[in-house]
């Protein structure tokens, strides 16, 4: 078998006919990003819980631009299109806006939903044009709403898109009790899950310092990890290992460090404490205030303070049996309507 034929089994489009109803899932992870396979599985979930008699087919990023003509050979008026949640409405990723511009249009006949973002157009010259771009293909598709992660893209995207807009909080927080629960975990690490590309506001050094800084302070077990694997391609039926794996290292964490929005979400659906630092954009801080704030054990420093980090792990560490009782169900509700609509 070829390999795009082996690719379209995998993604579904072998399994279903133009007359079956269809959910597509667009740009789904099949990189890297653990954020963003933690999306994809999470989108997947509630698609699935909405929509228990339509089938599912995936668009993966990577193959976007690719299955065009398979996409229109299944395709019908009925079927829905729905969009990944994440961080790359923008054009600080614009490989992946292109993508997404394609696939508005591409179902412009499609009632059509994209899961909540977080949205970054610079304001200079290059990105305020490519937020008129993204404004002008998103209204071709009359039946795309778009949702909004935390408020300050929320606010962005009412001032400027033409298309219905809406807030609510990350996918992955609708896992929130409903991710496997291990038992007998026991926490020993503090976890330092931090970034090193062009959204990292912190020193190149600050993995050595924070290493240096708890070591002084009697703090051992100390763990580097990071939500990104540090390479590209995954295949789909790997994503939920990964994810897993990933949750697990923040079951064993009596803290996190993190400037990773992702790492900070990990540690609300596995009641873990968690310190969390701001990185470049607003995607942490607009969260964090957005939906966070009145969670106890999450600690965020819009400044890097070695002191503030120190007093945050002493607390935090202290505390056996951590527990984060928030329900994020009721933040859902918009999107889980819409999907039903």
């Amino acid at each position: 078998m070829k390999k795009k034929d082996l690719k379209l089994e995998e993604y579904g489009f072998t399994k279903v006919n133009k007359s079956d109803k269809k959910v597509f899932i667009a740009l789904s992870a099949n990189y890297g990003n653990i954020g963003d396979i933690a999306i994809t599985i999470a989108q997947q979930s509630m698609i699935k819980q909405v929509f228990s008699d339509r089938k599912i087919v995936e668009i993966p990023m990577d193959d976007a631009f690719d299955y065009e003509e398979e996409i229109k050979k299944i395709l019908n008026d009925d079927d829905i299109l729905t969009i990944i949640g994440g961080g790359n409405l923008g054009n600080a990723y614009l490989w992946f806006e292109e993508r997404r511009r394609f696939i508005i249009k591409l179902f412009k006949n499609n009632k059509s939903i994209s899961f909540p973002q977080s949205v970054s157009f610079d304001e200079d010259e290059i990105g305020q044009k490519e937020l008129e771009i993204s404004v002008e293909d998103y209204a071709q598709n009359p039946n795309l709403i778009v949702f909004a992660r935390e408020k300050k893209s929320y606010d962005i995207m009412k001032a400027n898109f033409k298309n219905k807009v809406y807030l609510v909080p990350d996918i992955v927080l609708s896992l929130k009790d409903r991710i496997s629960k291990e038992t007998g975990n026991i926490r020993t690490n503090i976890t330092l899950c931090l970034r090193s590309d062009m959204e990292k506001t912190t020193s190149e050094n600050i993995v050595d310092d924070l290493r240096n800084l708890l070591n002084a302070n009697a703090f051992e077990n100390i763990v580097i990890t990071d939500t990104h694997l540090g390479h590209d391609l995954v295949k789909i039926l790997e994503r939920r290992k990964i994810f897993e794996t990933s949750l697990q290292e923040f079951k064993n964490s009596k803290v996190v460090i993190t400037d990773r929005l992702h790492g900070m979400i990990f540690c609300i659906i596995t009641n873990t404490p968690c310190i969390a630092l701001d990185n470049s954009n607003h995607k942490i801080l607009s969260t964090y205030y957005t939906w966070l704030k009145d969670v106890p054990l999450v600690k965020f420093l819009e400044d890097y303070d070695e002191e503030k980090i120190l007093g945050y792990v002493k607390e935090l560490s202290s505390i056996e049996n951590p527990k984060i009782d928030f329900n994020f169900d009721k933040h859902f509700e918009e999107l889980v309507n819409t999907l039903k609509e």
